[in-house]
C-alpha cells in the first residue's frame, strides 16, 4: 500500500494561478466590485459561482502600492513582496471557505499608507480585510 507523499501537506505556494494579470477582469473587477476597507488596506473584490470548481485556485489577487502614497520604488517593491508572502502563508482561511461555498473570487489590495510598515502589521490587516471579504460573502449568500 503506497503513502500520498502530499497528504496532509498545507499548500503555501503563490504561484502565477493567484495572480491577477487579465486586463478584462481587472477592469471588470474595479467597475462591479464591491468594496471593503481597513486602516490600511482598501480592497476590491468581485464574487461568482462556479460549479465545477478548481480546488487549486479557487482566489486571484492584484496588489497595488500607488507611488503617489510610496515615492521610492524599492520601497513599493518591498511592500509588494511582503503581501505575496503574507497572502502565501495565510491563504488557507480564504481558500477553505471559498471551496465550501462553491465560490470563485477575484481581488485586488491596495495599499493607502505613507508610511512603510512591518511584516506583522500588513499580516494582521491582511486577515482583517480577508475576515471582512468573507463576512460580505456570507451576508450576499443570505439574501
Amino acid at each position: 500500500m503506497e503513502e500520498n507523499p502530499t497528504e496532509g501537506f498545507i499548500d503555501e505556494t503563490f504561484g502565477k494561478e493567484y495572480k491577477l494579470c487579465s486586463l478584462i477582469e481587472i477592469d471588470q473587477l474595479f467597475k462591479s466590485g464591491k468594496s471593503v476597507s481597513t486602516q490600511m488596506i482598501r480592497s476590491k473584490f468581485s464574487s461568482f459561482v462556479e460549479e465545477h470548481l478548481e480546488t487549486t485556485n479557487t482566489f486571484k489577487v492584484l496588489i497595488s502600492v500607488p507611488k503617489r502614497n510610496v515615492k521610492k520604488a524599492h520601497d513599493r517593491n518591498r511592500i509588494k513582496r511582503i503581501f505575496r508572502e503574507v497572502i502565501r502563508k495565510n491563504k488557507t482561511k480564504l481558500s477553505s471557505f471559498l471551496i465550501q461555498k462553491k465560490i470563485n473570487l477575484h481581488f485586488a489590495l491596495i495599499f493607502q499608507q505613507k508610511v512603510s510598515p512591518s511584516y506583522t502589521q500588513i499580516e494582521l490587516e491582511f486577515n482583517k480585510c480577508v475576515d471582512l471579504i468573507i463576512k460580505k460573502l456570507q451576508n450576499e449568500q443570505k439574501s
